[in-house]
């Protein structure tokens, strides 16, 4: 029998009773109207949890039950039932609801006798007897579906599928779906599927062959919580939360990103979202994100604040510095290596600026041509990772074409250059684990990065105190191009990365352990995949 109907099956024992006890009062204050109308709705309830208990057991609609298995036929209707699938508890369980109900018609039938209250007192024995079958029906394993669409958004799941893949008890599937990309036309649209693309180590399932009717998972797990609201991509609609929630007991939401800025009134898009209030259990990242979603409606109950699966996936990553062969031939010897983060609307925004006229330059442009001449001035020490937002090249294609001119003449520098390579694979922990430090414009990979312990230069305007107070990540205690403490350029945040120097580390670590994050110790997955179990 499937876990979670057994548990609704014991569970329902103390509404039973407790309108079992509601008749007695009934009775006892001859109120028989009411005590009529409780019998039936209790005798229905009865009917309903045997046709659920012969559905899960397979039992064999036309064997004997009741009656029948007083009879000479016994063994007969016991092979037939048998050999269709029922468990001697589960064909247990559904004679004992008969009996109940053969005493709940005896109790309408004689209402204003003396025996009814001793016939409720018999319909409880038999519902602890009830009970005691029922938990002797044997359970099956734990049925556990993820799904992922974006194989670089695997980490928001790989730790708590880990755990889940090792319990002998569960049976734990990945099944990747299908996405696409808008573009600017109502039919401009482009299919993506990238089963193809996730570890070796992890056995993925074709979408086609897994079919949630038929399955009707546990635990299904989702990292797109926007459904049919995203501009820029969606899901298959056959994966919206909504569809999913109709076929699975438990539908929980991981987040894809770390939570890092937050301004209420701009950000709230990321938190009140179709996934989110279609989810039963949203993760949450530390007890400071648990407040802020609090603050939006979202009951407690809901939300489990054990850490990130990403955060699991950055301490694990850590442990391995292997730089992939091809950026070998011009990172390796590197006395320090720069990992150099683009954000998707950064170059759009910079040739937006330059547009407005007024003799603005586009900043974008500016910031990367000083930070490549301050990489080229440490006459070949310094490495270069530049890694640009999967969705940098589409949004420009769309939004800003022009922005385009410069952006290629950049990426032919890096690859022509002594020093440089383009991250552009789906594991960027890779990059994390062999560069030394971070360049970035405001970035949610700032928030996976700060895990590292490595120094972190953002090439912007520092936050105000108050943004700083209200969000989950401090940005203030990283490294800023402009600040209120003092500008840095990027020479300086070379020279002080070379010297292997960092002023703001214990400052900036002591908030990321207690303010942004649950649980650094890569055991997120492990204490939610547990909590999760402990449902069932």
């Amino acid at each position: 029998m499937r876990r979670y109907i057994k548990k609704q099956l014991c569970g329902l024992q103390g509404t039973l009773l407790g309108a079992l006890g509601a008749v007695r009062t009934s009775l006892q204050r001859r109120r028989y109207g009411d005590a009529y109308r409780i019998l039936t709705e209790l005798q229905q309830a009865l009917i309903e949890a045997g046709g659920v208990i012969e559905r899960e057991e397979n039992i064999c609609q036309d064997a004997g039950t009741g009656a029948d298995a007083q009879s000479g036929n016994a063994g007969e209707n016991e092979r037939r039932e048998d050999a269709a699938g029922m468990g001697k508890s589960g064909r247990e369980a559904v004679r004992t609801l008969e009996t109940i109900c053969e005493v709940l018609y005896a109790i309408a039938k004689d209402m204003e006798g003396k025996t009814a209250l001793s016939y409720v007192r018999q319909a409880e024995r038999l519902l602890s007897d009830y009970s005691a079958r029922l938990k002797d029906i044997p359970e099956d394993k734990l049925k556990v579906v993820f799904f992922p669409y974006k194989a670089s958004m695997w980490t928001a799941f790989e730790s708590i599928w880990q755990e889940a893949a090792a319990d002998k008890e569960c049976e734990a599937k990945v099944v990747p779906i299908p996405y696409c990309d808008f573009g600017e036309g109502a039919g401009d649209v482009k299919w993506n599927y990238e089963i193809d693309k996730y570890p070796p180590y992890v056995p993925v399932i074709p979408f086609d062959r897994y079919s949630l009717r038929e399955e009707m998972p546990d635990i299904a797990f989702i990292h797109n919580p926007y459904d049919d609201t995203n501009t820029l991509t969606s899901v298959h609609p056959e994966y919206y939360s909504e569809n999913i929630k109709k076929h699975a007991f438990l539908l929980v939401y991981s987040p894809y990103f770390i939570m890092g800025g937050y301004t209420r009134g701009k950000t709230d898009g990321f938190i009140v979202t179709k996934g989110g209030m279609n989810a039963d259990r949203i993760l949450v990242q530390s007890e400071f994100v648990k407040g802020i979603y609090e603050s939006y409606g979202y009951g407690s109950e809901k939300l489990m604040a054990y850490g990130s699966p990403k955060a699991d996936a950055v301490v694990k990553g850590m442990q391995n510095r292997e730089m992939p062969e091809k950026w070998r031939g011009k990172l390796e010897g590197k006395k320090k290596i720069i990992l150099l983060n683009t954000h998707w609307s950064y170059f759009i925004r910079g040739k937006a600026w330059e547009k407005q006229g007024g003799g603005k330059k586009d900043f974008a442009v500016r910031y990367h041509r000083e930070l490549i001449e301050a990489v080229e001035g440490r006459k070949g020490e310094v490495g270069l990772i530049w890694r640009p937002h999967p969705l940098m090249y589409k949004a420009m294609e769309r939004r800003m074409p022009d922005a385009m001119e410069y952006v290629r003449e950049l990426r032919a520098h890096i690859q022509e250059s002594a020093y440089g390579v383009i991250d552009e694979e789906g594991d960027y922990l890779k990059a994390f684990a062999c560069s030394d430090a971070l360049i970035t414009t405001y970035s949610s990979l700032i928030n996976e990065y700060l895990i590292t312990g490595k120094p972190v230069m953002i090439f912007q305007t520092e936050p105000t105190d108050e943004g700083g107070e209200r969000s989950p990540i401090d940005y203030r205690k990283c490294y800023f191009r402009f600040s209120k403490q003092g500008n840095m350029v990027f020479e300086k945040f070379l020279d002080m990365v070379a010297a292997g120097e960092d002023p703001r580390y214990t400052e900036r670590m002591e908030t990321v352990k207690n303010k942004s994050f649950k649980n650094l110790e890569g055991t997120a997955g492990a204490q939610i995949y547990d909590h999760l179990r402990q449902i069932f």
